[in-house]
């Protein structure tokens, strides 16, 4: 009994970590310029902002103490499948949370991708590099 109930809880464990990873990969998806599935765009915004403020992205300070426990309250919520609204949405986090591994699922997404200040800055590379050799 005591072996089947730390499966259990090892696979109860694992589902939160991937949960998690997931909104984490798409929020960076969202960061690098990709597009959302249209019914889930503002549930992973909401995760990317916060996420941003426990970074102390484009912020000049923050409490993060503060922005922490935010943080986990919302990832707590979202890796047990509450059937709340994620604030400002109209989506559920026990939708975000199965629509995420959709959307993970779908391939839709590039295996390499670059924040698009990267993209810029090689583009400006390339440009140069082109005009030199005029």
């Amino acid at each position: 009994m005591k072996k089947h109930h730390q499966q259990e809880l090892n696979k109860a464990k694992d589902q939160a970590v991937a949960t998690v990873v997931n909104i984490l990969t798409l929020a960076t998806l969202t960061q690098c310029g990709h597009e959302m599935p249209e019914d889930i765009e503002e549930g992973v915004q909401v995760f990317s902002n916060s996420l941003n403020k426990l970074q102390c992205i484009d912020q000049e300070s923050i409490n993060w103490r503060k922005e922490r426990e935010v943080f986990i309250k919302s990832l707590q919520k979202l890796v047990k499948g509450q059937s709340s609204t994620i604030q400002g949405t109209d989506i559920s986090f026990s939708d975000l949370q199965e629509k995420a591994v959709e959307a993970i699922a779908s391939s839709s997404y590039p295996d390499v991708i670059k924040r698009p200040q990267a993209a810029k800055v090689e583009e400006l590379v390339v440009e140069e590099a082109d005009a030199a050799d005029v």
